[in-house]
Formats: C-alpha cells, structure tokens, sequence
C-alpha cells in the first residue's frame, strides 16, 4: 500500500507540468485578447528595458561664454586601423560646439573635448546626446553636466576629460532612448491592432478581405511614417505640408469607410454619399487654390498673361496685332498699374484672344487711355473660377452618368483634381483654365452624341467646345477638332447616325463654327500661318533672348537622349510641377510611394480600352486616337525645335506643357463615367 501511494504521488507530480499547460491552454482559448495583450506587454516591456544600438546622435557641447569660429576636438578612444576616427572636430558657433557621432566612437569609454580658446577661463556646462535628423532635433537622449569632466590645461588648450563612470552611464542612456525602438514599437503595435480587430470586430470578415484591408492599412501608415520621417525638407516648408496631408489622408479613409457601407444603403441615401464625395472634392479643389495663392509663385509666364490682358484691356481687338503686344514692365514684378508705352520685350505667347478679352471685361481692372489698373489678387481669383466652371462639370458628368457605387463616385471624383499642375495653373494667370472648361464642354457634347442623343443641346455643346477652344489655345483645339471629328465621323458613317447631319438642329449649330474659321483665316491671310511665332514677328529679341541658344552653348545630345530627356520630364511633369521653383521635386519618380496613384491616373485610359464594351471601346479608342495625334505632332515640334534651336530645358516647347496632358486626359476621365455607366 506504502509503495503504491508512492506510486501516484510520483505519477501527480510527474503530470503537474502537463496539467499546467492543460489548464493554461484552456484559458487561453477562453480569454485570447487578455493573452494576446499580455505577451504584447512583455514585448514592449523588453523593449523599453533592453538597450540598442543608437542612430543619428549628435553631440553637442555647451560652454558658458560665446567660443564662434574657435576649433573644438572631440576625442575618443576608439582602437581602429584608422586612428583619425577616434578624433571629431568641430567650429564653434555661439557658445556652441556640435559634431555628428561616428557610430564606431558609441562605444568609447572615454571622451576628451580639447578647445583652443582666447579666453583661458572658458568652462564647459554640459555635453548633451541630441537624435537629430531631417534637420530638426527630435529628443536629448542624455546629457553629461560640468561635474562629470577633469579640466586640464596645455599649451593653450583647455581638455575636459570626461569620468568613465559618468560616460557608461552617459553611453547606456543613449541606448536606452535609442530611435530603434521607435520603429519597434510602431510594427509591435501594428501587429497587435490587426490581431486583435481580427479576434474582435472583424471576426466575421472574410478572410482575404481582411488581409486586402491589413495591406492598405499598413500603406497607409507606412506613408504616414515616411511622411513624417523619412521625407527631408519638408521642416523648412512655406506652410503645415505634413499636417495637410495627413488630415487629407484621414478624411479620405474616413469617406472609403462611408462609401463602402453605402454600398448597402437605400438610393435616396447612397445618391446622398456621392453628392458628399463630389463636395469634398470641391472643397479640396478650392484648398489647392487657396494654398497655391498664398504660399506658391506662379507660373514664369504670367506676366506674359497680365500683359496680354493689360494689351486687350485698352484695345479691345477679337483678333489682335500680335506684333504690337509688348510685355510691359510692371508685370514683371505686379504693384496694381500697368503703362502699355513702358514695355520691355515681346510678348511670346501668340494665343487666341478669347481667355484675355474676358478676363479684360472682369471686375478688378479698369483703364484710362493706356494706362491700366488692376487688381491681381482678383484676377487670379475670376481665372480660377473659370476653370472650376471645368471641374464642377465634369463633377456632373460623373453624378449623372457613373452607377450609384459611391466608391465609383469617390474615385472619379479624385482622379479629377488629383494630378498637381492642373490646379496650380488654375491659381494664376493662364488661358488653360478656360480651355479646360472648354475641353469639358465639348467632350460633355460628344458623350450625348454616343449616347445617340441628337438634340439641339447636343450639337450646341460640340459646336461651342469646339469653337471656344479654337479661340482659346491652338493645342487644345486641335485635341477637341480631332476628338470630335472621329468620334462624330465614326457615328455618322458606321452607325447609320447621318440622318443626324440632315436636322434643322445640326443647321443651327453651324454658325457657331464660323467664328474660329473666321478668326483663323484672317491670321492665315496677315501672316501666313494660324499662330504667329516669336521668331517671325520678332526675330532680333528671340535671337537673344532665353529661347534660343547659340550653337557655340549647345551641349552635345544625341536623338536617342532627347527621346528619354522628353519622357522623363513628360512622366515627371504629371505628377509634380516642375517649372515652380520653390516647389521642383527632382527626386520624384512616376512610381515613388507618393506619385504611384496620379501615375495610375495617366495610364487608366489604356486598360479603359482593352475591359470597355465593344461599341464603347470604339468610341473611347478614337478619343484616345485623337488625343494621341496631337500630342505626336508636338513631340515632333519639339524634335524640331530642339534640332533647330536647341531647344531642350523649357517645358512649352521641349515637353507637352502639363495643361496640354490635363486636357488630353479629361476626355479620358470623363470616358469613364461612359464606361462605368456602360458596365455597371
């Protein structure tokens, strides 16, 4: 009996462990959160305790009187092949000395500071460990104070040699607050938000919609971190450029959210979501300008503009004589008054006239004989308003034509305001605005066209597109006279649609297009062609003038090279404005974290293309076609420009200027209210 209780208190004591983990197992299948936090807290527990290696320290000694411009040494007593790492010197500024830490020198136990000062009586106050990085300090990680170091004196320099007590404990808080652990915390803390949402609140998700919605979470909030950390310059911006985003960002996760539950709302409600997205994008639209107005130059050529305007202003002229419009001196540094007898070179724009007769007619400039006054402020204002006239309808094109999916709505509403030279072109001076308005009307006529509805509207609306973007910009008439004559030719010649040509309602929209072939052919019978040059009409100023450049200066390109110069600044012109030069950004890439999606917008069209139905497809591929006319003829004009007259560093000429791609494409974008219409 003896043996046998024996037995069983050796057999309980040999299952205890088992019956443990039993037991533990049990509970943590009962109570999986409270695991899951705990070892979390353990984590981070040890991460906070243990110490790691520091990243971007500067040391940073203070004395206690000004030391500017005198030699401060840093001495460490690092054991390398190359002895000079062991020694950092430093020029003093203020009653400062500041040097960025060698990694090899972390682990140093001693530390000598040698200055050579005037002033024998110069004492250190403290040396501090500051993480510095992106050109601001984030934290003092340590500091070492004036009783921690034995002062000697040689030869003129005065040591401070710090205790090696003092300096372990200096060293061992530096690994303590190293930035490492910042991003540990930050991937600890990911992990455990998405285990415990998958445990909790989305249990029931199915499981590749959850891991969909991890990987965008985590973009997001790895562009949050890189916005904030990894992005340099950005502490010296005009204005919050770190705040903006972010919020935008959250607003724009916030409005996914919304338009995804919308999905299951009733109609009055989810035609309620789409006007929300259609209104944000309004609004951030109106924030673009406001910012751009404020904080941003504009364009080089709005002097131009303002001249051209100033010209109009006093003389009124539908086509006018473009061998006497001057850029005048006022505009080249804008106090409110302008004198069109005080000029100081041509003027090389050459555009239609319509853009500057308005905005001559607009509240905010007055003259008196030639002397002009305005306000500049509010002309930027009305320019802009002009082409937020473009915007809001194609806002209407896409409530009226995409299928109630609000998401749908959100993405067209976005795409349309998204590439940034469209809306800072906007904020100042220039004929594109009013183009892109005319652009969107046009197109608005050829989507009632496919839609076979041949009604007075239709062809009023194509025949003002057309005819008011002839008079506004040569390049983006020729997209709207290309667009329409194949779209409207197809339809009449496959689609049995020429009875339409046959309507009293096509013969009433035909005077309208008298108005460009009139104004076009005086120009044609006054100087030979449909846009004067600079080079005809002024041929001395443009000789020595910044278009030109003598061959003597020419740099050696070969075809080859200027076809990958043209699609790199052509790619790069889309998602960043690069002729403003306080905000260029030469490091950008057309598929970098920050510029993937308005690259995706340029390429939308082509898959448009291949996934549209087979009468749409048509219509979208002609559009595309006629697009794509135009913008070849301008890369052979800027091949020949720049075999001529060398060409290759100015945007109008060796790219296709931005607004001339933001025009190209919103026939794009407004074809995919078409298409989702279609397929949806």
């Amino acid at each position: 009996m003896v043996w046998m209780r024996e037995k069983n208190v050796t057999e309980n004591a040999e299952n205890m462990p088992m019956k443990f983990v039993k037991k533990a197992s049990t509970y943590v299948s009962t109570h999986c959160c409270l695991a899951v936090t705990i070892v979390f807290t353990i984590l981070l527990v040890a991460v906070a305790i243990l110490p790691l290696s520091p990243i971007n320290i500067n040391y940073e000694a203070k004395f206690d009187r000004n030391i500017n411009k005198e030699s401060v040494t840093f001495v460490f007593d690092t054991y390398d092949p190359k002895s000079s790492l062991g020694r950092q010197s430093a020029i003093g500024e203020g009653n400062t000395a500041l040097i960025r830490v060698d990694p090899v020198n972390y682990s140093s136990s001693t530390l000598t500071i040698g200055i050579k000062a005037k002033n024998s009586n110069v004492r250190l106050i403290s040396v501090n460990a500051v993480v510095h990085s992106d050109g601001r300090d984030w934290c003092t990680a340590a500091s070492l104070p004036a009783e921690a170091f034995h002062i000697q004196s040689r030869n003129g320099t005065i040591f401070f040699r710090a205790e090696s007590q003092a300096l372990s404990h200096f060293n061992w808080q530096i690994r303590q607050k190293s930035a490492l652990k910042v991003g540990i915390v930050a991937v600890l803390a990911m992990l455990y938000l998405l285990i415990i949402s998958r445990m909790t609140v989305f249990s029931r998700v199915r499981r590749g919609y959850f891991a969909a919605s991890s990987v965008v979470t985590a973009g997001i909030l790895m562009f949050l971190f890189y916005l904030w950390f990894g992005r340099t310059g950005l502490a010296a911006s005009k204005f919050p450029y770190r705040t903006i985003i972010s919020g935008l960002l959250v607003v724009v996760v916030l409005l996914v959210v919304l338009n995804n539950r919308a999905r299951n709302f009733s109609a009055s409600k989810r035609n309620l979501t789409c006007i929300v997205d259609y209104i944000f994008a309004a609004v951030f639209t109106v924030g673009q300008f406001v910012v751009y107005l404020k904080y941003y130059s504009h364009s080089n050529d709005e002097m131009a503009h303002l001249s051209y305007v100033a010209y109009e202003r006093v003389h009124n002229q539908l086509v006018p004589k473009f061998e006497d419009i001057r850029i005048y001196r006022d505009a080249v540094n804008p106090t409110g008054h302008i004198s069109l007898n005080d000029s100081v070179q041509f003027n090389q724009l050459g555009h239609p006239p319509l853009y500057y007769l308005i905005m001559s007619h607009m509240p905010g400039i007055t003259n008196t004989g030639a002397e002009v006054t305005y306000h500049l402020g509010v002309l930027r204002c009305e320019s802009f308003a002009l082409g937020f006239v473009g915007i809001l309808l194609c806002f209407y094109l896409g409530y009226t034509r995409i299928a109630r999916i609000p998401l749908l709505h959100l993405l067209y509403a976005l795409m349309i305001v998204s590439p940034p030279n469209l809306i800072f072109v906007m904020s100042g001076l220039n004929n594109d605005t009013l183009a892109f308005t005319c652009v969107t009307i046009l197109v608005f006529g050829c989507i009632r066209f496919i839609e076979r509805r041949y009604t007075l509207c239709t062809f009023l609306l194509i025949a003002i597109g057309a005819a008011s973007t002839l008079l506004t910009k040569l390049t983006a008439g020729m997209i709207v006279g290309c667009i329409a004559l194949l779209i409207v030719g197809y339809g009449l010649l496959r689609e049995h649609a020429r009875k339409a040509i046959l309507r009293k309602e096509f013969a009433c929209s035909l005077p309208i297009y008298i108005l460009p072939i009139a104004y076009y052919a005086t120009l044609v019978m006054r100087y030979g062609t449909v846009q004067p040059s600079y080079q005809k009409l002024a041929l001395g100023e443009y000789l020595s003038g910044p278009f030109y450049t003598p061959i003597t200066k020419r740099l050696d390109m070969s075809l080859s090279q200027y076809l990958v110069y043209y699609w790199t600044n052509f790619v790069h012109s889309w998602c960043a404005i690069p002729y403003a030069s306080d905000i260029q950004r030469p490091t950008l890439t057309a598929f970098g974290l920050d510029s993937i999606a308005v690259t995706c917008v340029l390429l939308l069209p082509l898959v448009i293309i291949v996934c549209a139905k087979a009468r749409l497809s048509k219509y979208i591929a002609l559009g595309v076609a006629g697009t794509w006319i135009v913008m070849l003829y301008q890369f052979w004009s800027a091949i020949e420009g720049f075999l001529s007259e060398w060409i290759c560093g100015r945007f109008p000429e060796s790219v296709l200027s931005m607004c001339d791609i933001n025009f190209c494409f919103c026939y794009y974008r407004v074809d995919i209210a078409v298409f989702c219409k279609a397929c949806g």
